[in-house]
């Protein structure tokens, strides 16, 4: 089980905008748009219940801290997002 801080801030966001927030979201995490694509096809689905969320992403200093990782040979950059909501 990943420890990260839990957040006490975030974003409250209405189920019919979750693809467009995520969409602007993402992309300025620095993902690209199959990046975008695949997250939104893993989670869109499963956020399905409810008509509110919140909404939080936790850093890549923050999830180095709470889970490291180790990739050789190390590529040029690493792009982790960890989504946090309820």
């Amino acid at each position: 089980m990943i420890r990260y801080p839990k957040p006490i801030t975030g974003f409250v966001v209405k189920q019919e905008n979750l693809s467009s927030f995520l969409d602007q979201k993402l992309s300025f995490l620095g993902l690209n748009s199959q990046e975008i694509e695949d997250f939104k096809n893993y989670w869109l689905p499963v956020m399905n219940n409810s008509q509110y969320y919140r909404i939080n992403f936790i850093t890549n200093e923050q999830m180095d801290k709470s889970a490291p990782i180790t990739i050789l040979p190390k590529p040029d950059s690493i792009q982790r997002v960890f989504m946090d909501w309820s």
